[in-house]
This record gives structure tokens, sequence and C-alpha cells, in this order.
């Protein structure tokens, strides 16, 4: 082959794979010009879970749209059809809300398309992914050029070209998927300049009986939520944004499905004032002394598949063993999800009797008053020779105590303690729930499983 040849092979195929490029970029629809226009979106408003859709009539006349098209994709054709009859008022509006409304918006970001009763396009938006706050996507003026996110709700009525914020605070929207990070990413924005500092406060599992706050105004009363033992707080270090938004994120490997992660963020305005802000709640609702309440806070539920009914702190099928003249064996089957047990020990306790065995915790050594762990409690652990925890192909455990080691009569009190996968201990006797057994029940074994050898 001569070389013109090779170079006109060479060039066509360069102009044929070049077209091939060309042709995968993607070209968004051009609506013919109407009078009638897409002018407000709500995608799953927080409150209701539902959409709607508000169409706007620009022309000094009254319209009849009977017919006419509205879909959740750039092609009008197969969406809602207005019904018969559907005039729209000169410079007025038509909403449609769901479930009237037979399509639905992805609060993820979607097309959304308005066409004529013949299919025709007339307006075509990207509408972008929803704040989840209460606020809509539309025009920033009935009609216009230009649409802005973060707008006040307000169907059937004059858009407010004013953002909704709280304290500076908008633009709210949580990714809590599961199996992954929680997610928050917020917008703040002031009208005289950018944030100074931005701070995200969380709290997972608030029990108010057991968590207070203690601000040392008082030593002598710990009597309110405290921040430092319990409240975890992230700051971000790039502030300002670009574009005003900030993400906040709690580590999936920190979460269970239930967990219930309650939160408030508080920004420096430019004057360097302090604002705080939690989802739901308005600037008069949430200030600088609710913060001390998580009560108060917004609440956001991991979500997930949660562990079987009948699990106590991950414990569940307790099978015991106590054969007349054998070993007796307590097996018990762990089930956590998104990970296995870290650690599991069984502590038991041969004839206990109140009145001769007690605990120490040495905290004063003149007064031993309680169960003494040291001198009466035995325990075995689940682990290799290194002394590594070694995890059960299908989450069973079984404990032993030796047939020579017990009588017919003996009386065993027992109760296991494991580490879940976050690290936390969990502890667990049969019989008992999550609630009536716990790390301060552990020390009272008159409050423990109790079986009689054979």
């Amino acid at each position: 082959m001569d070389m013109k040849k090779l170079f006109f092979l060479v060039a066509v195929a360069t102009m044929m794979y070049t077209g091939c490029v060309e042709d995968d970029v993607y070209v968004p629809p051009v609506p013919e010009d109407a009078d009638i226009v897409l002018n407000e979106i709500m995608s799953k408003d927080p409150v209701t879970d539902n959409d709607y859709i508000e169409l706007y009539n620009k022309s000094d006349n009254e319209a009849d749209i009977s017919g006419f098209l509205i879909n959740d994709a750039a092609d009008p054709a197969g969406g809602f059809v207005i019904p018969e009859g559907t005039l729209i008022p000169a410079n007025g509006f038509y909403v449609v809300y769901e479930p009237d409304l037979t399509v639905a918006v992805s609060s993820g970001g979607e097309d959304v398309s308005l066409g004529k009763a013949d299919g025709t396009l007339i307006d075509y938006i990207f509408c972008p992914a929803s704040l989840a706050d209460g606020t809509t996507f539309g025009r920033k003026t009935d009609g216009g050029e230009e649409w802005i996110e973060g707008m006040e709700a307000t169907p059937g009525a004059a858009n407010n070209s004013e953002i909704a914020t709280v304290n500076g605070f908008y633009g709210l929207n949580i990714d809590n998927s599961e199996g992954e990070d929680m997610v928050f990413n917020v917008k703040v924005l002031f009208t005289d300049g950018d944030a100074t500092e931005l701070k995200f406060y969380y709290v997972k599992n608030y029990d108010a009986d057991a968590m207070w706050f203690d601000d040392d105004s008082d030593p002598a009363t710990p009597d309110i939520f405290d921040t430092d033992t319990y409240r975890i707080d992230t700051e971000v270090t790039t502030v300002p944004s670009a574009d005003g938004s900030y993400v906040f994120t709690v580590p999936a490997a920190d979460l269970m499905p239930g967990d219930v992660i309650s939160w408030y963020m508080r920004a420096k305005n430019p004057a360097g004032d302090k604002m705080y802000y939690t989802g739901g709640k308005t600037a008069d609702e949430f200030d600088g002394d609710i913060k001390d309440d998580p009560a108060t806070w917004a609440a956001e539920e991991r979500l997930g598949t949660t562990i079987p009914d009948g699990t106590v702190n991950g414990f569940t099928e307790i099978l015991v063993d106590n054969t007349a003249g054998g070993d007796v064996t307590i097996s018990v089957k762990l089930e956590y999800l998104y990970g296995d047990a870290e650690a599991l020990k069984f502590y038991y306790v041969k004839n206990y009797d109140a009145a001769t065995m007690w605990f120490d915790d040495d905290s004063d050594p003149a007064t031993a008053d309680v169960f003494d762990t040291d001198s009466y409690r035995l325990d075995m652990e689940i682990e290799d020779a290194a002394g590594d925890f070694v995890v059960s192909a299908d989450g069973t455990y079984t404990f032993t105590i030796p047939a020579a080691d017990v009588a017919a009569g003996d009386v065993i009190s027992w109760y296991m303690r494991a580490k879940d996968p976050l690290g936390d201990k969990m502890y667990f006797t049969e019989g008992k729930t999550a609630e009536e057994f716990d790390g301060d029940i552990k020390d009272d074994p008159a409050t423990w499983a109790a079986y009689s050898v054979k």
C-alpha cells in the first residue's frame, strides 16, 4: 500500500471517530415560544412529601390549557394531562399537586417539560436536586428568564425572589443512604458578606436521663447537657466556600440502623455574630439558649434494616445444654449489621451469696459493699492463642463450664459482654431486655440469669 492511500484511510477513520464523539454530546431541547410556561417546582416537600408544579400565563388574556402535558422528562409526551375545561387567568397561575399530578420530579434532580395537547414542546427546564427544606425551584420573577433555588414556596401566587433563610442558613439537604456516610449539605447566605465560621454539632441517640450539660458556671450543679462529654462537633476550615455550600459528614462506621442523630449548626456572620440553625425551626424557635437542649434539635434516624425481633444488644438464639453429669454449655448468636462483633466475654458466678460476695471498685477502699468481681466472678473470652478475638462464621459462640467444676444442685448465674462493630460494649443475660440489663446491672448477680446444674 502506498503512503497516499494510507494517509487517506487514516484521515477517513479520524473523521468517523470525531463524528461519533460529537454525536454523543447532549443537546437540551429547544421549546417553541409560548405564553404558558413552567414557573415553580416543588420536589419532595419535607412536611407532605408531595410535589407540585406551577404554570404561569404571561399574556393579558385568559388561556385554555385543556390537554396540555407536564412530564418529568425532556419530552412532554406521556406526561400528566391537564383536565378538559381548565382555564388559566391572564397573568395568572395553574398549580397541580400530587397525587393528582401523576409524574414525580426526582429529589435528586430531573428534567421537567411542558407541552401542548399535540405534544409540541413549549417549555423545558432541568430541576436541580431538592434542598428538602420546604423551598422551591422557580423563576426569580413570574415568567422571567432566570431560575433560582431556595425560594419560599408560593403555589398559586407571585414568586418571592428572596431566598428563604433561617439565621442565614438555607437549602438543607441530607443524604442518609443505607450503609453510606450520613452527609449534611447546607448553604449559608448573608447579604453583607460571607460566613466567617461554621460548626456542626451532633449527638447520637440522645438520652435526657443519661446526658447533661455543665457550663461550669456552677460546678456543683451538672444539671444540663454535657457538651464536653457527649456533644461531637466538626468545623469547616474552608470558610467561605465559593458558592456558600458546606458539607458535614457523620461516618458510616459510627452508625447503625435505627441510630438517631440530633444536630444543629452554628455560623458566624460577617460581623462575627453567632447564628444558630437546626432543620425545621425558625430563627425565633432556635437560638443560643435552645442549643443546650438536644430535645429541641432536628433529629435524623439512620435508615437501614434493623436487627431481628427478639435481639437484645445484638444477642439472640440462646441455647443452654445442662445434661446431667456433663459440661454446662451456653451458646449464643450475635447479629449486627455492617460488621461483626469485636469481642465477647462470658462472666459467671457459682452459688452466688449476697451476704458473702461483694464488689469493690477501689474508688473507696474502706467500703467493700458491692459484688467483688476479682474474687468471685469467673470469666471466659473467645480468642485465639495470640489473644485476638475469633469471629464466628455464622455468628454463633459457645462457652463451656467443665463438668469437673460443678456438681448437681450448683447454681450458675451468668451474663455476657460483647463489643459491637463500633466498639461499644453491649451486655446480655437471658430474660432481660436491653433497658433491663446494662452496664450497671452487671454488677448485681441477683439480676443475672441463673441455672441449676443437673
